[in-house]
């Protein structure tokens, strides 16, 4: 994520999913949202954005 990105994520805002050839993640699946190689959140993919599931305190 960038640093804007990680600062939404940070207070539980959905992402926009980007769109994707033909390929999206399985709803229900568990995505991990890291910035500068520090795990921020697990998300999972619901329709087309990503919901944090789990926010970790930074």
């Amino acid at each position: 994520l960038d640093g804007p990105e990680a600062e939404r994520v940070a207070h539980g805002v959905p992402l926009a999913l980007p769109p994707a050839d033909g390929a999206s993640p399985d709803s229900g699946a568990a995505i991990r949202l890291t910035h500068a190689g520090r795990l921020l959140a697990i998300a999972e993919p619901r329709g087309d954005a990503l919901r944090p599931a789990v926010v970790l305190t930074p």
